[in-house]
């Protein structure tokens, strides 16, 4: 992302998410949109820097996104949900725009795609995972994330969500309340000395 740039974070109260909305606000973004599915998750989103929150339950992201950027489009889309959003976020895409694909909540197979929607726009497309990097790759990424927004956390200009916190031996309702995606940041599993 430039600074001066528009960004569209999905799931926008998802750990990943939470933390997205704060680096793009710190790094200068000039609006910073989310979808997330609870008018609680969109208050989450608000409260830690998003300009724009959408219920995607209620609402369509995509003509929200243009109206927000008078039509031009976002410049940064995160996608976390994939193949549901596939259409929709290379639509809104900005000209020379970036969508970068980190999950595919919605499943990783779309049916029908014409790639002339990507080289009309002249779209980058970039996609990560963590669990296929080296762990030297992630312990880099780890410290360059430390270096960089340690401080913001310490002077609490950065913050985490913490949505619930279970004893270990109650792992299966944690999981469950992540499952039905009612969570809203950080679920924490405490382990006891015993």
């Amino acid at each position: 992302m430039e600074k001066g740039q528009t960004v569209l974070i999905h799931a926008g109260a998802s750990g990943v998410g939470q933390a997205a909305i704060q680096v793009a606000k710190m790094g200068g973004a000039s609006k910073v949109i989310v979808t997330a599915g609870s008018d609680e998750k969109c208050k989450i989103c608000r409260d830690l820097g998003a300009d724009v929150a959408v219920n995607y339950r209620k609402e369509d992201f995509a003509p929200i996104c243009m109206d927000e950027t008078g039509n031009k489009g976002i410049n940064l889309i995160i996608d976390m949900v994939g193949r549901d959003y596939w259409l929709r976020n290379t639509q809104i895409a900005a000209m020379e725009g970036k969508i970068v694909i980190v999950a595919a909540m919605s499943g990783s197979k779309i049916e029908t795609f014409d790639m002339r929607q990507l080289m009309n726009k002249r779209l980058w497309l970039l996609t990560t995972t963590l669990r296929t990097r080296s762990k030297d790759y992630q312990e880099r990424l780890r410290d360059k994330f430390v270096s960089d927004c340690m401080k913001h956390f310490e002077d609490g200009t950065m913050r985490i969500t913490i949505d619930a916190v279970y004893p270990w031996t109650q792992v299966s309702e944690a999981h469950k309340r992540m499952e039905a995606n009612i969570s809203a940041g950080k679920i924490i599993c405490t382990v006891d000395g015993s």
